[in-house]
């Protein structure tokens, strides 16, 4: 015989919860993140090891095999000076000292450091696209100095635009969302330096400056998701049967 006093069940279609008397059944949210990898930063070269020097007017040099601090473990270089300079153009690096030394001699030109396929070298089939800056720190560099980054392609290669630099500090250039890169370069003009100018090269890395995704606490919850991220909420119920 029923009890009078006892509630009814409360079924109502297109929920998908019910509550018996005062006892409630909850679901667990349970939430998978995919990302395509950290959104932190990664570094393309630190400075740090591979010792050497390359003179100009035209000189390139290469550090093969460089242990940690490079991406792809080799570092390219390039002087192109401009006429026949009566002081040429230095690059050098002396491990300890913690940046890349560029010494612009008497006269203009361009000046790259590059890795990867950057002149010929292998390429680093790298994935870029969870990336959307690269970053360039100086501890010193000159004013009105321009600086630009080539992303090298299979068979073409992109450039950014270019940067005014006006003297020791953080530069950032975009990635254009690329998915895919074989290598990377970046150049500093001569144009219109005094003689014997000269920047040290402290990093240089890819990094995100958007907030990677997060799974939402709640149905009605906002997840920000960087380009190429996935948030997927998935709700279990406590039998553990997809809902």
């Amino acid at each position: 015989m029923r009890n009078k006093h006892l509630p009814k069940p409360n079924i109502q279609k297109g929920y998908n919860a019910f509550a018996f008397g005062r006892i409630t059944l909850l679901f667990l949210f349970f939430s998978s993140l995919s990302l395509p990898r950290s959104l932190a930063q990664l570094v393309i070269d630190e400075f740090n090891t591979g010792a050497f020097t390359v003179q100009g007017p035209n000189g390139t040099g290469a550090n093969a095999s460089v242990p940690t601090g490079i991406i792809g473990g080799v570092r390219t270089v390039n002087i192109s000076d401009n006429g026949s300079p009566t002081t040429p153009s230095t690059m050098s690096l002396n491990p300890g000292d913690g940046y890349l030394k560029l010494l612009i001699g008497n006269t203009s030109g361009i000046y790259g450091i590059g890795w990867g396929n950057f002149l010929g070298t292998t390429p680093l089939n790298l994935d870029i696209s969870a990336y959307d800056h690269v970053v360039l720190t100086l501890s010193q560099a000159p004013a009105n100095n321009q600086a630009f980054i080539n992303f090298y392609l299979k068979t073409s290669f992109v450039t950014s635009t270019f940067t005014t630099l006006t003297g020791a500090g953080t530069y950032s250039f975009p990635t254009f969302g690329r998915s895919n890169i074989n290598g990377i370069g970046i150049y500093f003009s001569g144009v219109g330096l005094p003689a014997n100018s000269t920047i040290h090269i402290k990093s240089i890395t890819f990094t995100s400056t958007c907030t990677p995704s997060t799974a939402p606490l709640s149905i009605s919850g906002n997840s920000t998701i960087c380009s190429g991220g996935s948030t997927t909420l998935t709700l279990v119920g406590l039998r553990g049967k997809p809902l």
